[in-house]
């Protein structure tokens, strides 16, 4: 059972708090078109989400400056995890804080609205997902299945057995990103497809110049895998890992 919480970074809202506003808008670039009705509409993207929660601060053992102090210096800590659900999140940042108080009422309680732009658009599982591939054959396949109802962007770390010049690929469908290059026995080559990095697991070396093709994500659901060796030494172990993301 999904447990609701309320939580931005380490500050837990009190229970008078709740989310007022959800919305999950598409960006969109709309061109019109000379002698023609209508528009030349782009491919749609996620825009940021804005999230808005309000609730109620007020004085009981605490006083209500009290109470308030510790809520403001909360939401100006920059870009944390928002939990709407204890298993997932979605990271956002404080964009607007407004209060409205009774006038016959300034040290018992305070009306608060708090609006949250979250940049990513999209929730990211709490618990982090990892697959691994041991010894790989050329031409074999391995299902890697996403739960979340988005594309998932994960790290894909490739050991290699031997030192020498590699020169491998991994593919999912018609993607893929090929290795080239010298590597090190016992190498952890990890490309990270959020990141649009290549990195060596053991120092953060960079090694973009063994890269060649594509960041695939992993569609929602059962994403098919295919490992080719061409030549030099081979992949040992091929560990996926991933967050399953929501809209």
């Amino acid at each position: 059972m999904t447990t609701s919480i309320l939580k931005f970074g380490s500050y837990t809202f009190g229970a008078s708090f709740h989310v007022a506003s959800t919305p999950g808008d598409s960006a969109l670039q709309v061109d019109s078109v000379p002698y023609r009705d209508g528009a030349i509409v782009s491919t749609p993207r996620i825009a940021e989400k804005i999230i808005e929660v309000r609730g109620m601060l007020y004085s009981d053992t605490s006083t209500l400056r009290t109470k308030m102090d510790a809520l403001q210096a909360a939401m100006n800590v920059g870009r944390q995890k928002l939990y709407l659900h204890a298993d997932r999140f979605i990271y956002a940042i404080k964009k607007s804080f407004t209060t409205s108080y009774d006038p016959s009422s300034f040290d018992r309680y305070c009306d608060v609205s708090i609006t949250f732009v979250c940049d990513t658009g999209l929730y990211e599982s709490e618990t982090e997902s990892s697959d691994t591939w041991a010894s790989p054959a050329s031409g074999g396949t391995r299902v890697v299945a996403s739960a979340g109802n988005a594309s998932a962007l994960p790290v894909y770390a490739l050991t290699f057995a031997t030192a020498g010049t590699a020169n491998v690929r991994l593919a999912c469908g018609s993607l893929y990103f090929s290795l080239t290059g010298a590597v090190g026995a016992g190498d952890v080559i990890q490309v990270d497809a959020a990141a649009k990095t290549v990195k060596l697991g053991s120092t953060g070396a960079d090694k973009i110049l063994l890269f060649d093709g594509t960041f695939f994500g992993l569609a929602p659901g059962d994403n098919t895998l295919t490992y080719t060796y061409v030549s030099g030494p081979a992949v040992s172990q091929i560990v996926t890992t991933w967050r399953d993301r929501w809209y």
